[in-house]
């Protein structure tokens, strides 16, 4: 018989990338970035109403500037419950100067790839922007990354995409090894999806795939990013990619994810979609 009361109940938020900025229309996609504010603040609203053990931003918080940041998270403070948030590609797109602010803003203490422990759960937030073209420090080594990827004809060489250094990849493996120690589920966040292999996933998406495949605590990976969303399960993994809030004047996109121990049940609002996701036995 399936557990009726979930062991946490999560607040999912994908690419706010609210801007004081006009919408640009596109047959691909329509940014409303002024209307995003009021859909945060009506989502935060609807997440007060019910009980959420945390929120979790999946990146993107902001378009356009620094300047933009102040409101948004005006917004997510009004939130009962704390909120866990990932860096997006769109929060680096700055002056050089402010990303350090940013990092602050966001709660990062040090850098901004962590963990967490609740209800037995090990949650990983990934920084996938590790290697930005986005930031002066890592940009040359994001373009050699990034021509290596067109050389062998893939789609995802865009400067909107990025990668883990080493010393990530060391921490993750270190995180990974504790939880199957102290057998924890793994449930990993981050703003890039690994799969489905598209335009939106990082320049070393085999080399983070293949730490997931090898990692069998690993129950869900959790992003944003594509803003029209997907869903893809593999190996026992499931994929979600939260659809993105900024898209469309009239519509938003954001999600409650139901943990229990046999699954995750995601119940959308607006354009995300409701799903379940049971966990491999």
């Amino acid at each position: 018989m399936k557990a009726s009361t979930p062991l946490l109940r999560i607040g999912l938020i994908a690419d706010v990338q609210y801007a004081d900025q006009d919408d640009m229309e596109s047959p691909e996609h329509w940014r409303s970035y002024r209307h995003s504010l009021n859909k945060l603040r009506a989502c935060i609203d609807d997440f007060n109403g019910e009980i959420l053990d945390f929120i979790v931003n999946l990146g993107d918080t902001i378009d356009g500037g620094y300047e933009n940041l102040a409101a948004p998270m005006v917004a997510f403070k009004k939130s009962k419950c704390l909120v866990y948030h990932a860096l997006g590609n769109h929060d680096l797109m700055l002056d050089p100067q402010h990303i350090s602010k940013v990092y602050a803003a966001l709660g990062f203490e040090s850098t901004p790839y962590y963990s967490f422990v609740r209800a037995g759960f090990r949650f990983v937030v990934l920084d996938i922007n590790d290697i930005s073209a986005h930031k002066p420090e890592t940009a040359q080594r994001a373009q050699h990354m990034m021509n290596r990827v067109e050389r062998r004809g893939k789609p995802y060489g865009k400067p909107w995409n990025g990668a883990m250094d080493d010393k990530q990849y060391a921490w993750l493996e270190r995180e990974l090894a504790d939880a199957a120690h102290s057998n924890q589920k793994v449930i990993v966040f981050a703003h890039h999806p690994i799969l489905p292999i598209d335009w939106h996933v990082p320049y070393d998406v085999e080399r983070l795939q293949g730490v997931v495949d090898v990692s069998p605590h690993i129950v869900a990976y959790i992003n944003g990013h594509n803003h029209q969303g997907d869903y893809v399960e593999r190996n026992g993994v499931h994929y979600l990619t939260v659809a993105g809030m900024v898209d469309f004047k009239d519509q938003t996109a954001y999600a409650v994810a139901n943990v229990y121990e046999d699954r995750i049940e995601i119940i959308g609002v607006g354009r995300q979609a409701s799903l379940t996701m049971p966990f491999a036995k």
